[in-house]
């Protein structure tokens, strides 16, 4: 989003990012009580209104000067994946992934050095950190060995 467009034109992120939230998925605007039952009474646009990131970049926005403009004006849409969550630690995003240790294949210092190395010839951008953690569980019927984690973090997500 082009912040300082939007600025110019009487919108906030805010606006934008509540007009984009009602568009895609609806937003509840209040409540209604039957007895002892709550529902949300939820607005949002017709599904059929917008199937594709070219339908969104088409949502008008109405900024304080009155003059309706398109998401497009304000904003580059585009269609990609993301992650289902976002998982944070000390405010920066990271991605972690865990596995097991299989001890009739590996052991824990053997999975350890190998992950190791593969994080050595990974080059990381600029900004991002990878560690290795874990700690070794107590085995049971089902699992034995050591869980691993490792991920790479941003040490920040905000441009300036």
């Amino acid at each position: 989003m082009d912040r300082l467009r939007a600025s110019g034109l009487g919108l906030d992120v805010g606006e934008v990012g509540r007009t984009v939230r009602t568009a895609v998925g609806g937003s509840v605007a209040t409540r209604l009580t039957e007895g002892d039952r709550e529902y949300d009474i939820r607005v949002r646009f017709d599904r059929s209104a917008v199937t594709s990131a070219a339908e969104l970049a088409q949502v008008p926005l109405f900024p304080r000067s009155q003059v309706p403009v398109r998401l497009r004006d304000v904003a580059f849409v585009r269609e990609g994946s993301s992650p289902q969550t976002i998982e944070r630690e000390n405010q920066n995003r990271l991605v972690r992934v865990t596995g097991q240790v299989l001890p009739e294949v590996w052991s824990v210092g053997e999975a350890s050095a190998a992950v190791r190395e593969a994080l050595a010839a990974y080059p990381l951008p600029e900004g991002y950190t990878a560690s290795l953690a874990g700690g070794r569980r107590r085995p049971s019927a089902r699992t034995s060995g050591c869980s691993r984690p490792w991920w790479a973090s941003r040490s920040s997500w905000c441009s300036p």
